[in-house]
Parts: C-alpha cells; structure tokens; sequence
C-alpha cells in the first residue's frame, strides 16, 4: 500500500492541496456559490438546486467542512451550513498568491529569455 509524501512539502503547498481537492468537484464550488448568496442553508435547502441526493451532498459538505470552508451548526431538527469566510478569504490569499507567483516567476524567464511575455 502507497503512503503519500504530501506531508513532506512545506505547510502551504500542503493547504494548496487540501484546498484544490476539495474545490475540485463542481458541486462543491456551487454549493459554496450557493452558501455565498443564501447564507446558512439545511441540505434540503442546497439539495433542491443541485441534481444529487441528499446523501451525496452530505459527502460534499463534509469535505468543505474538513477543509473548514464551511462550517454547520445544529438548531434542532435541522443543521444549517454557512460559509466560514475567514477561511475563504485565507483561502484567496493562498491560492491567489500561488498564482500570482507563477505569473511573476515566469515573467522574469520570459524577460531573461528576451521573449515578453
């Protein structure tokens, strides 16, 4: 059985990971699209504008939830799940920065190189 090295890279690249699987499915990005308008929703309420069971959604609210992008919070008989802005705007940040990043990486190539870019 293979064990991953990712713990073997810095914090940051190990964030980046967690933070790019678990927008890797698009109903993970809709369901925060749709938690960033509507506020805190049940997974009835998320459930009624995405093509999967409520199962399926629980499964993807428990990924965004491990990440901590989303976090819920238990009113009887319902959960409600909310967006956890403080870790979205770290998540920008990071996720950004990387870009950001490469883009200046590769500028400073193109210019050694004489090509623009």
């Amino acid at each position: 059985m293979a064990f991953s090295k990712a713990n073997r890279y810095e914090l940051d690249a190990q964030r980046r990971n967690e933070l790019f699987k678990a927008v890797s499915y698009p109903a993970r990005q809709k369901i925060i699209e749709q938690l960033s308008v509507e506020g805190p929703c049940t997974v009835q309420e998320l459930c009624k504008k995405h093509p999967i069971s409520r199962t399926t959604m629980s499964f993807h609210l428990k990924i965004l939830r491990e990440c901590n992008l989303v976090s819920c919070e238990e009113k009887f008989p319902h959960t409600y799940y909310e967006l956890n802005w403080e870790k979205i705007e770290e998540a920008k940040e990071l996720l950004g920065g990387f870009f950001t990043g490469l883009v200046h990486k590769a500028g400073q190539v193109f210019k050694a190189e004489g090509t623009g870019g």
